[in-house]
């Protein structure tokens, strides 16, 4: 009887209402699957357009890939290092070559579909020409880009800065400083980039803080995944080790579909806690019209009572 009333409790509460809501409006459950879709498919020019960078920035292919195997599970990493290899090992991918643009191109209809559903979680419609946001897309395709060919530049060049450190005396307080420092520094930066997307993408921009909190959830989120889905793959691989090849590609897709789902889940969160907020600060501000209401009324009521005892005439004795 306990268990049924917390559960009614539960199931009664404004807040878990409202995501449900959120969720139910959003059909996150399919559009996970969509962009998870839309992910693989811009899988490889998002390889092409990062590994365009490695060379101007002076990281080296075997430094990024080390950073790929903290970032991802070990069975995604299987999947991706070959992948990587095969398409960065060719000559004649530049920077600056049409075929990037292209590559940047599809990347942006990968955003441009993030976009679209954030805008639905926040039931607001973006005004913005089809076109122009396609563009727009670019361009945050562009700044994610850059933030992570600065994430692997700072796991690097904190590995130079160790080596160089290690043969000096008195020095070994430095290198664990710098060791210890390394990884708090890359989860900031994907906090940042998270932060990035939840903050400026939507057409309704949400207040700093609570974008800044759902960020912060979605990395946390994004962590857990890294570590649990190597459980979950050794339980469900030997439905697709049939497939072999085939079998790397649709674990690689519910990998993909998972982390959608986090970051759909998380930008949900941040219009709840934007919306409770919102209505929080509008009903402060109806108490606060309402009490100045009943001071002014009270106010003239008095003055217009002194007013009447002032008509009044005195009788003198």
């Amino acid at each position: 009887m306990i268990i049924v009333q917390i559960i009614k409790k539960i199931l009664g509460n404004k807040t878990l209402k409202l995501f449900i809501e959120y969720f139910n409006r959003a059909d996150i459950s399919n559009a996970s699957a969509v962009i998870a879709y839309y992910a693989l498919l811009a899988l490889f020019p998002a390889v092409i357009a990062i590994g365009s960078m490695l060379p101007y920035i002076g990281i080296k292919l075997s430094s990024a890939l080390a950073y790929l195997k903290t970032a991802v599970p070990v069975n995604i990493y299987t999947v991706l290092a070959p992948i990587i290899k095969s398409i960065l090992g060719h000559q004649g991918v530049g920077l600056f070559s049409v075929g990037l643009i292209v590559t940047l191109w599809s990347l942006s209809k990968l955003v441009a579909l993030f976009r679209q559903r954030l805008d639905i979680i926040y039931d607001v419609k973006s005004n913005r020409p089809a076109i122009l946001g396609r563009f727009v897309s670019m361009i945050w395709i562009i700044a994610v880009i850059a933030l992570m060919g600065t994430l692997i530049f700072l796991t690097t060049i904190s590995k130079t800065v160790l080596t160089h450190l290690e043969a000096l005396k008195g020095a070994e307080r430095w290198v664990h400083l710098v060791e210890g420092a390394k990884w708090p520094v890359v989860i900031v930066i994907l906090v940042l980039g998270v932060l990035l997307l939840n903050y400026a993408l939507p057409a309704k921009r949400p207040r700093f803080k609570w974008a800044l909190i759902g960020s912060m959830i979605e990395v946390v989120g994004f962590l857990a995944l890294t570590q649990v889905f190597g459980f979950y793959v050794s339980i469900a691989a030997s439905r697709y080790s049939f497939y072999q090849a085939i079998g790397s590609i649709i674990i690689l897709l519910i990998w993909l579909n998972l982390v959608a789902e986090i970051a759909l889940v998380g930008a949900t969160i941040i219009a709840i806690l934007n919306h409770n907020d919102t209505m929080a600060r509008l009903e402060k501000e109806r108490k606060a019209e309402i009490v100045n209401d009943n001071w002014g009324k009270t106010h003239f009521l008095k003055r217009d009572e002194r007013h009447e005892v002032n008509k009044k005439p005195q009788h003198r004795e």
